[in-house]
């Protein structure tokens, strides 16, 4: 009886192992709370589609959380502040003319339709035009 008891065990324990060995390997850490963390903007997603523009130039559009509803960033530029409020509200607080660079001018106007947000795991979304589209912000460990 104490040989199947530890054949049972021993097989038990190898399917538990072999089961933990098979999970993809991520290749980001998800954060557990957003005070601390840089998200960058990975473009515009149709939501119908799932199309994601990039905007330009590219690694222009991000921001640091310093509380858990508050972020402090850039835009090409521009200073800007991020605020996790019902709707979000994202304000460029240095006001350089810079809405000939690049895509500044039309994400100037999208930050204006803010209407809500999600976090899932990398990623932050934050919805417009009836939640249509999104700016899609991704977690970066810089």
């Amino acid at each position: 009886m104490k040989n199947k008891t530890f054949v049972f065990a021993a097989i038990s324990l190898l399917l538990l192992l072999g089961a933990a060995g098979c999970e993809k390997e991520k290749d980001y850490e998800v954060p557990t709370q957003l005070t601390g963390t840089r998200w960058e903007l990975a473009g515009i997603v149709d939501e119908k589609t799932g199309k994601i523009t990039s905007l330009a130039p590219k690694g222009s559009y991000w921001f640091k959380f310093i509380s858990e509803t508050k972020a402090q960033g850039r835009s090409v530029f521009n200073d800007m502040g991020v605020y996790l409020t019902t709707p979000p509200h994202i304000d460029i607080v240095t006001k350089v003319g810079d809405d000939h660079n690049g895509d500044a001018a039309l994400f100037y106007r999208i930050i204006k339709k803010l209407e809500s947000y999600t976090w899932e795991k990398n990623e932050l979304k934050f919805f417009y035009d009836n939640k249509q589209h999104y700016l899609l912000y991704k977690y970066s460990n810089q």
